[in-house]
């Protein structure tokens, strides 16, 4: 017989006489409810952070059986009146870490050993970790029961980490919910990002609104501009009837057919949480997640940059832009329109200048653009920003600069983020 056959079929024997590996079984839901509703998800906005996991709805009611996910052992146990509340870390035999927070209580007898340490320390608050199998857990076991601790309303809050202790988007690892409903895009807003930048002919926002119950139409007007500009959405994603509103997984924004900005939410580094204010705007008519990358987000899943404010990328004629708001799913929506750089006003969008969200009605602020002040020269730093505040708001342009007691007040409430961006100041 020649050699090759040989071979194969010496190859071959030796695969079917190898043992077959072990697969890994699929992580079991945290939870027994028949539903699966979700008010709160991966990377959702909050105030000054990211939100680093599910909230799964437990009927507003306390006291549902919460199950470990996979085989492991219970390595921190974490009591505090706000935050998580209650709550215990598993890492799991498969490398990851999973977070159950808010707890009404745990299993016994980890009960127990949160009550010593009380006693002995003589407070509420409590940290307590253990050693790999010093408490061992089993897929299927009862670790806890759900609550509201540390938080205002019953549900669990469920995260997966690394190993690195990044949380990860729990859906991607297992825990996604059925979700057929795609984002609905509710209004996309142009600003002039320059003292002298105009869109549709002004120096102030442009914007379209959706109209009724099915968001956007998938084209919209023509936009003239001139100058940079910056691109901010406002959008609804939800994955049932309940209707809680969440973040989309994926954004995109294509320039004649180039992607020139993308972020998926798949992991966050608690290190740069904050950089959450960096692509959030929040005004009067809710959030609108900016379309361009700033220079200092750091987030993974992010590419592409501020294309929208550089010359080179946005030259002077006509340009396609399309943007595609995803879900874990699949399911999807776009709009698009075309940007007349330097060209001819259409007056096709309306004016929807952005007003600020101060704490109490600001007399003579009949409006406030994100852009327009004067901010040239070197970023400032978070940690600089109050002391530069009220010298670098008074010189913002347009017919109602702030007064220093407005920009205190705008100092008590989200800083500059209705300047541009975020809390980060551009000074001279």
């Amino acid at each position: 017989m020649p050699a090759r056959p040989i071979l194969l079929l010496l190859s071959l024997a030796a695969l079917l006489g190898a043992p077959a590996r072990a697969v890994e079984p699929a992580p079991r839901w945290p939870l027994d409810l028949p539903e699966r509703y979700l008010t709160s998800n991966f990377m959702e906005s909050r105030p000054g952070r990211f939100h680093a996991g599910l909230d799964f709805k437990t009927r507003s009611e306390s006291g549902f059986p919460a199950y470990a996910v996979t085989d492991g052992w219970l390595s921190r146990i974490s009591f505090g009146p706000g935050g998580y509340g209650k709550a215990l870390y598993l890492n799991g035999d498969d490398g990851r870490i999973y977070v159950y927070a808010h707890l009404e209580r745990l299993a016994d007898p980890w009960r127990g050993l949160v009550q010593e340490a009380q006693a002995r320390r003589g407070r509420y608050d409590v940290s307590l970790y253990f050693p790999k199998g010093q408490h061992p857990v089993r897929r299927g076991d009862v670790v806890a029961l759900t609550g509201q601790t540390g938080t205002s309303g019953p549900h669990l809050h469920f995260e997966v980490r690394d190993a690195h202790n990044r949380p990860l988007d729990p859906q991607a690892c297992g825990f996604a919910v059925d979700d057929a409903i795609p984002p609905r895009l509710l209004g996309v807003r142009v600003h002039p990002a320059g003292p002298t930048a105009a869109v549709d002919g002004r120096p102030m926002a442009a914007g379209v609104t959706a109209q009724g119950d099915a968001g956007l139409p998938a084209e919209l007007p023509d936009l003239a501009v001139r100058g940079p500009i910056a691109v901010s959405l406002r959008l609804d994603e939800r994955t049932d009837a309940a209707g809680h509103r969440l973040a989309p997984w994926r954004l995109a924004v294509t320039l004649d057919d180039s992607l020139v900005y993308e972020s998926r939410n798949e992991r966050l580094d608690f290190g740069r949480n904050g950089q959450a204010v960096l692509e959030w705007l929040r005004t009067d008519a809710g959030l609108e997640r900016w379309l361009l990358r700033h220079p200092l987000v750091a987030l993974d899943g992010r590419t592409g940059g501020d294309w929208s404010l550089d010359p080179r990328v946005l030259t002077p004629g006509s340009h396609l832009v399309r943007i595609t708001a995803e879900d874990r799913a699949g399911n999807r929506a776009q709009t698009a329109w075309r940007l007349l750089v330097d060209g001819a006003v259409q007056g096709a969008w309306p004016a929807a200048p952005v007003r600020a969200e101060p704490p109490a009605p600001l007399e003579g602020v009949a409006w406030l653009d994100p852009f327009q002040a004067e901010l040239a020269g070197r970023v400032v730093s978070l940690d600089t920003l109050a002391a530069r505040l009220d010298r670098t708001v008074g010189a913002v342009h347009g017919p109602d600069a702030l007064a220093p007691d407005e920009a205190a007040a705008m100092r008590r409430t989200q800083g500059l983020q209705a300047l541009g961006w975020g809390r980060v100041v551009y000074a001279a």
